[in-house]
């Protein structure tokens, strides 16, 4: 564990604006996930749409997305400003929108400020955002900005300077606990006295340089990691326990590798992996107990966008997001596909997908009327 940096409180009001192979290994079946008393076995959902950013020469996106309550909902990203230029909370003037509030009503958009380089705080690009009790963290490839109330906090992170960049990213894991992870195989845990305290990092060392994309904590200081990214051939697919490291490798079907994880999630029985084009399930308590379901095949159709996020409720209520407008939803016993996301002329990416116990939210980029634009898409359950 390392110390990092320093710790900068800012009293103010936010300024809202107008190829391995293996032997081939037995699998040994999973008993069929039986329905919860909710209905989450039903993949009939209403959809409604939100677009933002309208410039014609640049591109706006939303790279993630935090969910407090129906009502406190977070997108961050870059976002090309329609007209007036945004300011930053402390009067900066800013040439983009990197983070949006959304009160179950209204949106409210926002210039957020974060550690730079040489130490001065000012608007940054924002990756990641994820919540607290009473805070909502905001975190760029220098630091994090927590948000409060009437608050900011700056955690000083300048030390990570040039180690984790391109794909940065923070997941808080269904114990509470914080990970950022990102390029060069860097992952590790957030770990602080309090939270205005600075913060240290438990590193995981990882024997690869290929981006952390996806992690989950199935028990606590246990993990599965999936490493890849679009611009390297290699990937590997890692389980974590008491600082042993084993790399998952399974036998191919067809052209497809069962090592390419790209999106993790876990509940309190299974790990679910996507591992396109099958969704890996592997019971956390019995570790022999998995197997993989090909998802082409329910679903009937020939090519599913690769898997850039994954997120789920329950067993039985688990949805995929990723490239060419791919959504799919699994209930346990079937998976569907939502076509009316793949149409070539919205041209939709997803890049990060939340559940909760009615709604999905789904953010990323789409194209509308010729102009690329950030999209949060939320979906509520029919009954």
């Amino acid at each position: 564990m390392y110390r990092i940096g320093r710790v900068v409180i800012c009293l103010l009001l936010f300024h809202a604006l107008p190829g391995c192979t293996t032997e081939p290994q037995p699998i040994i079946p999973i008993i069929p996930i039986e329905p919860e008393p909710v209905d989450t076995t039903t993949h009939e959902y209403a959809w409604e749409y939100h677009y933002f950013g309208s410039s014609q020469i640049a591109s706006s996106f939303f790279r993630d997305v935090y969910v407090s309550a129906e009502n406190d909902i977070w997108m961050v990203g870059y976002i090309e400003p329609d007209s007036t230029l945004p300011s930053t909370p402390h009067g900066y003037t800013c040439t983009f929108i990197n983070a949006i509030h959304f009160d179950g009503k209204d949106f409210t958009s926002y210039c957020m400020e974060g550690m730079k380089l040489n130490g001065n705080v000012n608007s940054v690009h924002v990756y990641g955002v994820t919540g607290r009790d009473a805070s909502v963290l905001l975190v760029g490839s220098l630091g994090i900005t927590e948000l409060y109330k009437d608050t900011m906090i700056f955690h000083d992170l300048r030390e990570l300077s040039g180690q984790w960049l391109g794909y940065e990213k923070i997941t808080k894991t269904k114990f509470g606990n914080l990970l950022l992870h990102g390029g060069n195989g860097f992952l590790a845990r957030i770990e602080q006295d309090h939270p205005t305290a600075p913060i240290a990092l438990t590193r995981i060392p990882l024997p690869t340089e290929v981006a952390v994309a996806t992690v989950t904590e199935v028990t606590e200081s246990e993990y599965y990691i999936g490493c890849w990214w679009m611009d390297s051939s290699e990937y590997h697919f890692y389980h974590w326990k008491d600082g042993v490291l084993d790399e998952l490798e399974y036998s191919r079907v067809g052209p497809y590798s069962r090592t390419f994880c790209t999106g993790l999630w876990s509940s309190d029985e299974f790990v679910f992996g996507a591992n396109p084009p099958y969704l890996y399930q592997r019971s956390i308590a019995d570790t022999t107990n998995w197997q993989f379901i090909e998802m082409n095949a329910s679903l009937g159709v020939p090519a599913i966008g690769v898997p850039m996020a994954m997120a789920g409720r329950a067993n039985n209520d688990i949805f995929i997001a990723g490239q060419v407008g791919t959504v799919i939803h699994y209930n346990g016993r079937s998976f569907h596909q939502y076509e009316e996301f793949q149409d070539p002329a919205l041209d939709a990416q997803f890049f990060n997908v939340k559940v909760t116990n009615n709604r999905v939210y789904l953010v990323g980029k789409c194209r509308v009327a010729g102009r690329a634009r950030a999209m949060l898409i939320i979906g509520t359950r029919k009954r």
